[in-house]
């Protein structure tokens, strides 16, 4: 019996010890990061919080054939995140009688890149959204997108022109 007690009393030590030696090291590196100002429990995230912006190119509609082009300076807010993709929604209806006619749309920061390469037939109207390459447009300067077919018989109506990009909050 003498033995066992021993034994605890040795057990309880050593806990003790251990939880002492545990709690000074705790309290010693809470102590050296606080003398910092440093607090890694609540480190704070650097993020800059991003929101979609919005521009109505044109709010209505235009048409386009062979060798026609339509073209429109516009000018996102300088805060507007022009090294990022943004989107370009727009309404296409092609005329009865069209055939393969391919639209392309340029902007003028990149003036031999086309950022929209599709082409149509007569049929149903439809809405597109279209990726557009990071760096297309300068952001607090003016900007030109230029809808023009480059190929094909007929005529496209183009509506509702709307491009959608990012800007830090």
């Amino acid at each position: 019996m003498f033995i066992l007690s021993v034994c605890k009393i040795k057990l309880h030590k050593i806990f003790l010890l251990f939880y002492l030696y545990f709690t000074s090291i705790i309290k010693l590196y809470l102590l050296i990061v606080m003398r910092n100002n440093y607090n890694i429990f609540l480190r704070e995230a650097k993020v800059m919080v991003e929101v979609c912006e919005y521009y109505v190119i044109k709010d209505g509609t235009f048409t386009v054939k062979k060798g026609d082009q339509w073209s429109k300076k516009f000018r996102i807010q300088s805060a507007g995140k022009t090294n990022r993709h943004s989107v370009l929604f727009f309404r296409v209806d092609p005329y009865s009688g069209a055939s393969n006619v391919n639209l392309r749309i340029r902007f003028s920061r990149k003036p031999t890149t086309d950022e929209f390469n599709r082409t149509y037939s007569a049929g149903q109207s439809r809405t597109e959204h279209e990726a557009i390459g990071a760096n297309a447009m300068y952001a607090g300067q003016d900007t030109t997108i230029t809808f023009y077919v480059h190929k094909g018989v007929g005529k496209l109506k183009i509506s509702d022109v709307i491009l959608f990009y990012r800007i830090d909050v």
